[in-house]
């Protein structure tokens, strides 16, 4: 028994709307494509659907999280499953670009790989960072107090009340 499926081609900017002819689980005939690309398409797209992930890892230090994605295509069903993951995994700083951050991706064989850089902090950052509060980390810095806005200090006590600003 056959069946049609139309879809929407995305490999190329064009975007045709092609009809697939689907015999026994084969694609056996591809219509309404532009380009060489469309058949090629269809017939992964009908078989065995497969997509690019990214996503944002959290990464423990780091003052942002890290943009990452799949070295190649997963499958459609695993989307999920890779998210997850993803989202379990905590890799060290520093991260640079292209590098591999998870190496087998929920059993794909796919390996996720950074898009973007991630530096460790700086030694005194770091320092600065174990601080309890902003009060005491301005005060290990040796800064002096800092306001932002009316009523809002960033680095130690709060002129109006004296109080830390992390108690507030």
């Amino acid at each position: 028994m056959s069946t049609t499926r139309e879809i929407t081609c995305i490999g190329c900017p064009i975007g045709c709307a092609l009809t697939a002819t689907i015999v026994d689980g084969v694609v056996t005939d591809v219509t309404g494509n532009e380009c060489g690309r469309g058949p090629a398409y269809a017939r992964q797209e009908c078989v065995r659907p497969e997509r690019m992930v990214t996503a944002l890892m959290f990464v423990p230090g780091a003052s942002r999280p890290l943009s990452v994605k799949t070295a190649r295509p997963v499958p459609k069903d695993k989307i999920k499953d890779c998210l997850e993951a993803i989202r379990q995994t905590r890799p060290a700083l520093p991260v640079r670009i292209g590098q591999v951050v998870l190496v087998d991706v929920a059993g794909t064989g796919v390996p996720v790989v950074a898009t973007c850089d991630l530096a460790a902090p700086a030694r005194a950052l770091a320092r600065v960072a174990s601080v309890a509060c902003a009060c005491a980390a301005a005060a290990a810095a040796g800064t002096k107090p800092r306001q932002k806005a009316k009523g809002v200090v960033t680095a130690v006590a709060d002129k109006q009340d004296g109080r830390c600003c992390a108690r507030k």
